[in-house]
């Protein structure tokens, strides 16, 4: 803050810092904002201090937060920074004073974002950021997740709705996120349905490979087929990191028939160091000798649910299913009957 104010951009107004954009040339250049159209109160609220609608606070020695917890003493009076500077200070702390990537919610885009760059800029007078990476919404129902909306989701929300974390990462890596994505559950069904295909494929091909042997085939060495759909993945992620057509990519070369099992594992591993869905890491467990009474007790369900269905009380039927499922253990109707399995991470 005491370097922007030597250099200028600043005034003091009510008790507050305050930062004076009409001394930045290039003010929201990255929202294609023009001052000289920006009406007072229409994106934020009226601060009579201010001297232009959009200047915002560097520094609060008052504010409408009365009792604030965290306070400082500071050249300005005692009191705690703006909403913008902090991020400033902490990427400039561990990445200098310029770095190359800056990601975020487009909704940043008119207000945080501008403003961090005026202030970035305005301190060190170089440029702060040279490529900017924006996200569109998570849609879940009718508008985007949000904090202060009561269908707010987290990880642990998934996890203790049985998915695990890369079944959701499947489903984000799915969209391109320049785009809306809407969530379900029955999306995240078919994302985690697609991952559990894709870790039986590399496991189908590890077996291929014998343990005692080269492994997976380096990238330098791969054969033709399989190196061409690295090129084409490579080419997919360097066009604004599109994730969906990479994914495409990684299940193409899985399933060429003419591409031998250590260069498909080989093209897989290398494209998943971008996608993160740890193939590398897979195995597949042995398995372990069931517990005689939990064996009985599952039976005892399946019982249950059959006749729950027959009895067309489906509630109960899925109420089983869910139940059963919450504990690591699937069920899978067909022609022959019910059977069960555990799911493959619930295994120790």
């Amino acid at each position: 803050i005491q370097r922007i104010e030597a250099n200028g951009f600043t005034y003091q107004s009510g008790g507050n810092l305050y930062f004076d954009v009409s001394k930045f040339p290039s003010y929201g250049e990255l929202a294609m904002l023009r001052l000289d159209e920006q009406q007072s109160g229409s994106r934020i609220e009226v601060d009579g201090n201010k001297r232009n609608p959009q200047d915002f606070v560097l520094w609060f020695t008052k504010s409408k937060f009365e009792n604030q917890a965290l306070v400082w003493d500071s050249p300005w009076g005692r009191g705690y920074p703006g909403w913008h500077i902090e991020c400033s200070a902490m990427s400039m702390k561990y990445l200098g004073d310029s770095f190359d990537i800056h990601a975020g919610g487009i909704d940043h885009i008119p207000v945080h974002h501008t403003n961090e760059i005026a202030q970035s800029e305005a301190a060190t007078m170089k440029k702060w950021v040279r490529y900017w990476l924006h996200h569109e919404f998570l849609v879940v129902g009718a508008g985007k997740m949000s904090k202060s909306k009561a269908g707010f989701l987290t990880l642990k929300t998934l996890v203790d709705a049985g998915y695990q974390p890369l079944d959701y990462r499947y489903f984000l890596l799915g969209g391109h996120y320049r785009s809306q994505l809407q969530f379900s559950y029955e999306a995240l069904d078919s994302s985690r349905a697609s991952r559990r295909s894709l870790v039986e494929r590399v496991l189908a091909l590890r077996e291929k490979v014998p343990e005692g042997g080269n492994g997976p085939t380096p990238v330098a060495l791969l054969c033709p087929a399989a190196a061409a759909r690295v090129a084409s993945f490579r080419a997919a992620v360097e066009d604004d990191l599109s994730t969906p057509r990479g994914l495409a990519e990684l299940w193409g070369v899985l399933r060429e028939q003419n591409v031998p099992a250590a260069d498909a594992l080989g093209a897989a591993f290398d494209m998943d160091r971008v996608l993160g869905l740890g193939l590398a890491g897979v195995r597949r467990v042995e398995a372990a000798p069931v517990d005689v009474a939990l064996a009985a007790e599952v039976a005892s369900l399946i019982e249950e649910r059959i006749t729950a269905k027959k009895a067309m009380d489906f509630a109960r039927a899925d109420a089983i299913r869910d139940g059963l499922k919450a504990r690591g253990i699937i069920l899978e109707d067909g022609p022959g009957g019910t059977t069960w399995k555990f799911l493959p991470e619930s295994r120790a």
